[in-house]
């Protein structure tokens, strides 16, 4: 007799049960041999590897023809039984939970028989037929038919399967007008727009339009509010069904003004799973998603693992990560407190790839021993960078870079420190928030609200560091130019009008930017006698206050030198009086301001001078308790288990042998070519089959994907605050109390004799 399954309160669990296996097999009607998978084998070697989760996309097709009446899959209605039920129940009976996924959009046939049936309906949104599918305007959040049939579909899944968690995949929403009449074709949409801004057209794209910036925030806010039914619809059923989905708010590689607002996401859905595709989106995207996924919805983000060779396999053609590739990306998401979901696990008949089965299952066996020391992780981290939303999109406007390298160079610049950091929100800069933190960092966060300002500059007093870039709080949050920056008394400077040197080497179009040589003046920050670089020049002057102390001056350069040297050719035949780099101290804070954007700079040229500088600045002025003098190859994170008191530095090593990165953390690529504005090309169809041609390496008799080994980092240094460190112990991995090698100032020492995978110290 089948017992009736209690389900737990998803907080109960996910941050528990964090190995999972994704089973998303295709679904064409001439496909049909996954149906007569044998359930209990697969799901029995599974759970006797060490997984405790799976992740099943059969219901996705699902669509109601009529309210309450779901088609399925042509080979799902062939097969006797209950296809879903089953799996549903065998992993249950094996202590498995289970998350079936379902598309935000209706897919394939199913829809395409709704669409059918409701035609006078669909064709209001100025879709088309076209043979067995439809193309066009895939969904309108706004067809109350299309939105309310999706939300009945999910709840009645909810309802005759007693499952743990949905999986909502990829929610996409784009509006569909004429370039010309701006006339929108969608007569949905058209309503929706009128009622919200009383205006039937789309305004033009302009920028310093306010009407502009209405329309991008409503068609974002459209997203997350879509989101938000399809959760209510799960939550009606059962309130402890765990909700997750995929690729909301990516950081880099997005098509930027179609995501949601991050700051209207939370409360919208439980969790976010980022897809990891190795050598696609990089290494150090994969940390990048995870801490956004986390600071939008306070809770730590899923990790979906791809091996790099599926996206360009079709997903189905024998690929084989190796061991440690694929362990590495599962520690990868671990440390950051995510869940892991290897996904692209079926063949083409929809049994478990033999060759990719075997390596998550030891995966699985090798890493499940481990979990004790990565579940219920909540960060710890000092530092915090800002993801401005509103930088992002109205002042970066139609060149997202202008704001996202920025934000890309400040956390690549921690993370070659080996330095852990949290990202924030725009709602996040609040003075109860920023209490948590020592250092905040602004990368050029140009646009910033009166009471974002009053906030940081409380943060400061309070005894904060602050390190802000570029135009940080030049505009308010509308964008509107103030004269002034926000933040002139925390940072020490004011606005003095178009830089001098700036009218010469700028030229006529802002935003084309040159670099000029800069002079640390501070023998304090000079390192190896370095003391002149180049930065990014700024069009905005400023001069320093009374109080504050100038760390570095822009120099002056003889016009019409031109040859090789590290100062562009430019022959420095002086200073300016403007200054570059500002120091202030704040109550009882202290601040960095570099008028050049210092952050841009770095994400194109990763130079140690300015690592030297950024650990001098953030490590010497007490902004971490906890860093590592380690390789930028390894991953750095300081995690904290509340309930054991402890605190756990954990650390990746992603050193490999292979040439690809020139061993950086991600594909070198141009950050103006990875964050393209809304008009941009096909990301995955050019710029990954551009990146695969350039990265990707023949396949080896052991693997088909892009790392076969890892080789170890012997020697790191781990430095501890003694006001952290207490009485406590510090707990090698493995379980052996480790002592300081030796002292240096504030922070005790301790050494890691050997990084293969991972390693962590836990402060207990």
């Amino acid at each position: 007799m089948k017992t009736t399954y209690q389900r737990e309160h998803w907080r109960k669990w996910y941050l528990k049960d964090l190995l999972h296996v994704g089973y998303w097999p295709k679904y064409k009607s001439w496909q049909k041999e996954w149906v007569n998978a044998d359930i209990k084998k697969i799901v029995g070697e599974l759970a006797d590897s060490g997984f405790t989760g799976i992740e099943w996309g059969g219901p996705e097709n699902w669509f109601p023809v009529t309210a309450g009446i779901l088609e399925c899959h042509p080979a799902v209605a062939e097969r006797d039984g209950d296809f879903y039920g089953e799996i549903v129940e065998e992993c249950h009976r094996r202590g498995m939970k289970v998350l079936l996924g379902f598309s935000s959009k209706g897919t394939s046939e199913g829809k395409a028989k709704f669409v059918r049936k409701n035609w006078e309906v669909f064709k209001k949104q100025g879709i088309q037929l076209n043979g067995e599918d439809t193309v066009g305007h895939e969904l309108c959040v706004h067809n109350r038919l299309m939105v309310d049939g999706i939300k009945e579909a999910v709840s009645a899944m909810c309802r005759k399967y007693p499952i743990d968690g949905v999986l909502i995949d990829f929610p996409v929403y784009r509006v569909s007008f004429d370039q010309e009449t701006r006339e929108i074709n969608c007569d949905f949409c058209r309503e929706a727009w009128g009622k919200f801004s009383g205006s039937p057209l789309v305004p033009e794209e302009d920028w310093n339009s306010a009407e502009w910036k209405q329309y991008v925030s409503w068609r974002q806010d459209c997203i997350s509010d879509y989101l938000g039914e399809l959760n209510s619809a799960v939550k009606s059923v059962d309130e402890k069904i765990f909700t997750t989905v995929n690729l909301l708010v990516r950081t880099v590689d997005s098509a930027l003004h179609d995501n949601p607002n991050p700051d209207h996401c939370k409360g919208k859905v439980d969790n976010i799973i980022y897809e990891s595709c190795l050598m696609s989106y990089g290494l150090m995207d994969v940390s990048m998603c995870l801490k956004l996924g986390r600071a939008i919805t306070g809770t730590a983000a899923g990790c979906c693992l791809k091996n790099f060779e599926l996206i360009f396999d079709g997903g189905w053609a024998g690929a084989k990560p190796s061991l440690d590739e694929t362990k590495v990306l599962t520690y990868l998401g671990m440390i950051h407190g995510s869940w892991i979901s290897f996904h692209s696990t079926m063949d083409e008949n929809g049994e478990p790839h033999p060759l990719r089965t075997e390596v998550y299952r030891q995966t699985a066996k090798d890493i499940s021993p481990e979990l004790k020391d990565f579940q219920d992780l909540e960060s710890a981290a000092n530092a915090a960078i800002l993801y401005s939303r509103t930088t992002r999109d109205f002042y970066a406007s139609a060149n997202p870079s202008a704001f996202l390298a920025s934000f890309q160079g400040a956390e690549q610049v921690l993370n070659h420190l080996n330095i852990h950091s949290d990202y924030l929100l725009d709602s996040q800069i609040t003075p109860d928030y920023l209490q948590k933190y020592k250092c905040l960092i602004l990368p050029n966060t140009a646009c910033m609200s009166d009471d974002q300002a009053a906030a940081i500059r409380q943060f400061v007093k309070d005894g904060g560091m602050l390190i802000a870039s570029g135009e940080t709080g030049l505009y308010d949050e509308n964008e509107k130019f103030r004269n002034e920056f926000a933040l002139s008394d925390v940072l020490g400077v004011k606005f003095n009008g178009v830089l001098d040197i700036a009218r010469k080497i700028i030229g006529p179009e802002r935003g084309k930017w040159k670099k000029q040589p800069f002079k640390l003046l501070d023998t304090h920050f000079i390192d190896d006698k370095e003391d002149i670089e180049i930065m990014q020049v700024p069009w905005h002057a400023v001069t320093g206050d009374k109080q504050s102390r100038i760390l570095a001056k822009w120099c002056e350069v003889r016009e019409g030198t031109n040859h090789a040297s590290v100062n562009m050719g430019r022959e420095i035949i002086g200073l300016h009086d403007d200054p570059c780099i500002v120091e202030n101290d704040f109550g009882k804070g202290k601040s960095f301001y570099f008028s050049g954007d210092v952050f841009y700079n770095y994400s194109y040229r990763c130079l140690r001078f300015f690592q030297s500088l950024f650990k001098k600045i953030v490590v010497g002025h007490g902004g971490v308790d906890v860093y590592t003098d380690a390789p930028k190859s390894v991953e750095t994170t300081v995690m904290k288990q509340e309930d054991k008191c402890r605190t756990i530095v954990h650390m990746v090593n992603l050193c490999n042998t292979n040439r690809w990165n020139n061993g950086m953390l991600y594909p070198r690529r141009n950050p103006d070519d990875i964050m393209r504005p809304s008009k941009r090309t096909d990301f995955p169809s050019e710029e990954m089959a551009e990146i695969a041609m350039t990265y990707r390496r023949k396949p080896s008799s052991d693997s088909t994907g892009p790392i076969d080994e890892i080789l170890p980092v012997y020697g790191i240094k781990v430095y501890i605050k003694n006001s952290l460190l207490g009485n406590k112990k510090v707990i090698l991995k493995g379980g052996k109390e480790i002592k300081p090698v030796t002292m240096e100032g504030d922070f005790a020492v301790f050494e890691i004799p050997e990084l293969k995978l991972h390693n962590m110290l836990a402060i207990e």
